[in-house]
């Protein structure tokens, strides 16, 4: 057998990759988000524009635009989809 194919038998299992998915990723806390913050996730989850979130709240785009901004960096998510998934891991959202 070639020896840049002799590594690779070990990888038929289906287990190789998979430790980072099977342990539990950490719960962020989402007690440190204020309760403008958790109004604003909560629109987030229902997938509502800043636009449309700024209207219903009686904010600027640009308010909203930074409470997304310090709830992403609380969360330790780089978008709203990331922020959508850890809104439904912790319990804040209806799946």
């Amino acid at each position: 057998m070639p020896a840049n194919l002799q590594g690779s038998a070990g990888l038929s299992n289906g287990s190789a990759g998979t430790a980072a998915t099977d342990s539990p990723q950490p719960v962020p806390d989402v007690g440190l988000l204020t309760l403008r913050q958790l109004e604003v996730l909560s629109r987030v989850c229902q997938g509502k524009t800043n636009k449309q979130i700024a209207t219903e709240l009686g904010l600027s785009e640009k308010t909203v635009k930074a409470h997304v901004t310090a709830i992403f960096k609380v969360l330790g998510v780089v978008n709203r989809t990331q922020a959508v998934l850890v809104a439904r891991r912790v319990g804040m959202m209806n799946t």
